[in-house]
């Protein structure tokens, strides 16, 4: 099961890569297949940024999402 957020491709309009997205959860979570992405105009002021789970908090996230 995936999660149900908006993701993110970890780059801009521009192509300018995101300085974060290796620590953002709305980057590295497993997508689905419907799988919805938001478009960031300029990742230098993304207000989206969600830090990856902890790793306990990761396994309850799994859990919910019956993994």
């Amino acid at each position: 099961m995936s999660p149900d957020i908006a993701m993110c491709r970890g780059e801009d309009f521009d192509g300018n890569v995101c300085p974060k997205k290796d620590k953002c959860y709305r980057h590295i979570a497993k997508e689905s297949y419907h799988q919805s992405y938001m478009i960031i105009e300029n990742v230098k002021k993304c207000g989206h940024y969600w830090p990856c789970p902890s790793k306990g908090m990761k396994k309850r996230l799994d859990i919910m999402n019956g993994e």
